[in-house]
């Protein structure tokens, strides 16, 4: 059989069933969806984002479930690439209007997946439109980082945001990168005549840590 025609691994319907109702509006069998999720171990894995999606739930009980059938289904879940397609949620469940412990959730998540979160937070500083998200991305990108290396690029074009803040944090986390930033040197320099002085101060730092390294 050629590899065109070549049948995809058959995914137990059960499982398609129970990744629907991880948003069920019932939390009781949103827990038990993540509990029986966990059953099908490997055979779950299409399961791990909405799980990992699940770890910012309202309720508790279905938090520890969800973490609970993400070890059993894939014990190195954390290292997967499909596992940066959760990053949306995980920032938006960082915004101030949610309760503190789904924030608190969600920042320990982030910081669990560490340089595997790195390509979505990328891509969601690049494509969201709320300033408040994008800068909780770009900090949660410097948290990484020189690991975050690979979003330099991104954080170049961040430099030139309208918004002040946002340039602020994007210099921040190239200072966090180090020496790997070093593409960005010459739009740090331009920064250093920023009409902010946050701005300046945050682009003098990152040349400072960037170029010394070197």
């Amino acid at each position: 059989m050629s590899r065109s025609t070549r049948r995809r691994p058959r995914v137990p319907r059960n499982v398609d069933d129970l990744v629907g109702q991880l948003q069920h509006r019932e939390w009781l069998k949103r827990r038990r969806a993540a509990q029986e999720l966990g059953e099908f171990e490997a055979e779950a894995r299409i399961a791990l984002v909405p799980l990992v999606e699940a770890l910012v739930d309202v309720r508790d009980e279905v938090r520890r479930a969800a973490d609970r059938a993400l070890l059993r289904i894939d014990p190195s879940w954390r290292s997967r690439p499909q596992i940066a397609e959760a990053v949306p949620t995980l920032i938006r469940a960082l915004a101030g209007d949610r309760a503190p412990d789904v924030a608190r959730s969600a920042g320990e998540t982030l910081d669990r997946l560490g340089v595997a979160a790195g390509p979505g937070l990328a891509r969601f500083v690049r494509e969201e439109d709320n300033l408040y998200l994008q800068i909780l991305a770009v900090r949660a990108l410097a948290k990484l980082g020189p690991d975050a290396a690979p979003a330099v690029t991104t954080l170049i074009a961040t430099l030139k945001a309208e918004p002040h803040a946002l340039r602020e944090a994007a210099a921040q986390a190239l200072e966090r990168i180090g020496p790997a930033a070093s593409a960005a040197i010459e739009p740090l320099k331009g920064l250093t005549s920023d009409p902010y002085a946050r701005v300046k101060e945050a682009a003098t730092a990152a040349l400072a840590k960037i170029i010394v390294s070197q």
